[in-house]
């Protein structure tokens, strides 16, 4: 039977607890690296954040740098059941008169419905290929041989058939049964339907009432007095920038205005994107930096652009004198982040909007230039400690690949020194046990 052996086992040396507590010791450096390795890791991940912090912060820095900062504007309408409106922003301030002559709207073929059996009509032969019927010039398939429909039912086959029309059954006050075939799109070019034929009607009839029925139509109407049709009753181009809906025929106004709260989003956007690398510094700070100079040296520089006099020659003639942003509502809070205070914004805007515009440009531009300088590709000194940072965990990670494999042959030569140690103390054990085996010695 075979026996079982461990190291040590003859000699009783604990080989395993040896060379473990001897590895433990050679680990250390290695242990070291990792810890390092890890923190370098941290740092990297951090200046990630920051660098992406920093490009939001430039985002909406431009918005407040850009010539069209002040262009926000909100339209309104003075009768919602006439007009509805909406601005994208571009429409030139003013208040526009409509009024709507006409309303645009589809072709709508009428048919009166007669003859059925049962309130149903019967289309197509038994025996025969399947019934159809043409609308809007398109093939209807209505089922195989003879099919017998209700007005409604004849509706839900058209309306599911993607001709382009629309179909609906009405039973008007003297109990005819009629159904409306509508085209889709409005307009005296787009709400043309084409042929309608019941041709496979075999029971009952479906008459076109030309009388009922109706053209389509273009929607007419004036703006200030100027003539204006539209193909829809949802109108866009005809005002730059707005986009209104005639809801019926008669008179509205629509009156476009500066959006204040649009505008003092941007800026509130701006504040929010500050504050969000000045917690990303804060947060690096009792972190993996700790008192690195590199986030006192951003922190300073983007503070240093946020609260630059007003650059005047970027400024209309004659603006009121912003400088710094103070005055337009943005303040040092605590930490060295922004409050934004909106009133005082709106206040200042009311006053004098070329020269809030001039401010945020001057400032809004060091904002934006400060950032593209931390970040340069070649001198950014965030940049730079991320080239710095990624070096590092390249050295590092090559010092522990080359530590392991040492490691790996340290373990193999300590289990093979005492390994031979056991060999030999088990040796010596033997031989002394014969010793006294022949002297008689217990």
């Amino acid at each position: 039977m075979a026996s079982i052996t461990a190291a040590g086992a003859g000699s009783g040396l604990n080989i395993e607890s040896i060379v473990s507590g001897l590895m433990s010791v050679e680990r250390q450096p290695l242990t070291k690296l990792q810890t390092q390795a890890s923190k370098y890791n941290t740092q990297v991940s951090d200046i990630g954040k920051l660098t992406s912090a920093l490009s939001s912060l430039k985002t909406a820095a431009q918005k407040l740098s850009s010539y069209d900062f002040l262009d926000a504007n909100t339209a309104t309408s003075s009768d919602l059941t006439a007009i509805t409106v909406k601005a994208d922003g571009t429409a030139s301030n003013g208040t526009y008169a409509i009024q709507t002559t006409q309303m645009a709207s589809a072709q709508a073929d009428v048919y009166d419905l007669g003859g059925m059996t049962d309130g149903k009509l019967t289309f197509g032969t038994a025996g025969t290929d399947p019934a159809t019927i043409t609308v809007n010039g398109k093939t209807v398939n209505l089922g195989t041989g003879e099919v017998k429909l209700t007005p409604a039912e004849l509706a839900a086959k058209i309306n599911g058939a993607g001709v382009g029309a629309t179909a609906m059954p009405i039973t008007d006050k003297t109990g005819q049964q009629r159904l409306v075939i509508s085209g889709q799109k409005t307009g005296a070019i787009d709400g043309v339907i084409g042929t309608t034929s019941f041709a496979s009607l075999t029971g009952g009839s479906a008459a076109l009432n030309a009388a009922d029925s109706k053209a389509p139509k273009n929607a007419e109407f004036t703006i200030n007095g100027i003539s204006a049709v539209s193909q829809s009753n949802s109108v866009s181009g005809v005002i730059g920038g707005l986009t209104f809906t005639l809801q019926k025929e008669g008179i509205g106004s629509v009156t476009v205005g500066r959006d204040d709260d649009a505008i003092a989003k941007k800026v509130d956007d701006f504040v929010t994107s500050y504050n969000a690398v000045v917690s990303q510094l804060t947060s690096m700070k009792s972190g993996s930096f700790g008192n690195d100079s590199l986030l006192r040296s951003v922190k300073d520089q983007l503070y240093a652009a946020v609260s630059a006099p007003t650059d005047k020659t970027n400024a209309a003639p004659g603006p009121a004198d912003y400088s710094p942003l103070a005055s337009l509502g943005i303040k040092l809070g605590v930490g060295g982040s922004l409050v934004f205070n909106k009133t005082d914004f709106t206040k200042a805007l009311a006053k004098d909007a070329d020269g809030v515009k001039a401010a945020f440009a001057s400032n809004a531009e060091g904002v934006t230039s400060t950032v593209n300088t931390l970040t340069d590709p070649d001198k950014g000194l965030v940049t730079n400690r991320k080239s710095t940072l990624d070096a590092n965990v390249k050295a590092n990670t090559s010092k522990q690949e080359l530590m392991s494999a040492q490691l790996v042959k340290t373990e193999a030569r300590l289990r093979a020194q005492y390994g031979a140690l056991d060999a030999s103390l088990t040796k010596m054990q033997s031989s002394l046990a014969n010793m006294k085996s022949m002297l008689g010695i217990s």
